[in-house]
């Protein structure tokens, strides 16, 4: 049972890897942002730490 959860998770961590996408554009709604209004992405910040957060208000 233990080699079936460590293969579990090194299986699950690695599919997780291989098919993350972090390529994406979203429009910056902040108005108070340099780039308001225009699409930005991780591509927008190289060689800078991002932080995603994808939150939802009702």
């Amino acid at each position: 049972m233990k080699n079936f959860l460590n293969f579990f998770s090194i299986f699950l961590v690695s599919t997780t890897i291989l098919y993350s996408n972090y390529n994406y554009s979203l429009i910056d709604n902040n108005s108070s942002s340099s780039t308001y209004e225009q699409l930005v992405g991780p591509d927008a910040f190289e060689n800078q730490v991002t932080i995603h957060y994808f939150g939802h208000f009702n």
